[in-house]
């Protein structure tokens, strides 16, 4: 029998399909986008140039060009060059699951096969899968703080306390807090936000571990339901973890702007 493929059996989608960074991204984008928006008023309304709202958004156009933008040449030059990088890792893997995954589905319609090389086969697919997610994650954060870095190097002079305070808490909890002078609520919200990043990743591997475990028992014949539950049980709770950490991290954000001067 063997491992099923995704086109017979929903049970074991192909993963590049990665639902998780594809919400983080738009959460990430959305916040920025609110913030800004929202300095680009207190901008028009003061009189402002609006010159870190323009740095940010050619740094979401690509990594470096709103460091250009604010004559920091040395940093530009590299964001481009890592943010190449990343990009081009990023494709690379992608293209490499998909030709092992094309190679799993073709070995697995052979009449006579090995259940071992059947399994192997899954694992290099789902291992290339698994670092094309590393590689999205990492742009996506990198781009992130590409455009913040570049909000925050610009000369704004209608800026406002408040948007800035908001930004640095986007890029990370608590930092906004510490801005605005709250150390004791900041250092709370460091720890809380590195905890919930790091509970989130400790079960999304567990989750990909438990995954493994079920379909070499299905490669197997071992109708082990047990497998099934421990992997659903444990893409729950780091379903629920990242849906707590998104929330956290937005309510952080608003209280860095709410708590500046």
């Amino acid at each position: 029998m063997g491992l099923i493929p995704a086109a017979d059996n929903p049970l074991i989608p192909k993963m590049t399909n990665i639902k998780s960074n594809k919400i983080i991204a738009i959460v990430i984008l959305l916040a920025f986008l609110l913030v800004t928006n929202i300095e680009y008023l207190n901008a028009q309304g003061s009189g402002g140039t609006g010159q870190q709202i323009n740095s940010a958004i050619n740094s979401m156009l690509f990594p470096g060009m709103g460091q250009l933008g604010n004559n920091n040449k040395f940093k530009g030059y590299l964001f481009i060059g890592i943010g190449a990088a990343l990009i081009g890792s990023t494709i690379y893997m992608h293209d490499l699951s998909n030709e092992s995954w094309d190679a799993y589905n073709t070995y697995y319609r052979l009449e006579e096969k090995n259940i071992d090389t059947e399994v192997e086969k899954y694992k290099d697919y789902a291992n290339n899968a698994n670092i094309t997610e590393i590689c999205l994650g990492v742009t996506i954060a990198f781009w992130t703080y590409n455009a913040i870095d570049a909000f925050m190097g610009a000369s704004g002079d209608g800026s406002s306390p408040k948007v800035n305070s908001a930004v640095m808490s986007l890029l990370f909890p608590g930092l906004g807090q510490k801005k605005n002078g709250s150390k004791l609520k900041s250092y709370i919200f460091m720890g809380t936000g590195a905890a919930l990043l790091g509970s989130t990743l400790y079960m999304h591997i567990n989750s990909k571990k438990s995954w493994y475990k079920y379909i070499e028992d299905k490669a197997r014949l071992d109708h082990n339901t047990d497998s099934y539950k421990d992997y659903k049980k444990n893409a729950d709770i780091a379903d629920i973890c990242f849906g707590v950490t998104t929330a956290f991290w937005t309510y952080n954000i608003i209280d860095a702007y709410i708590g500046a001067d």
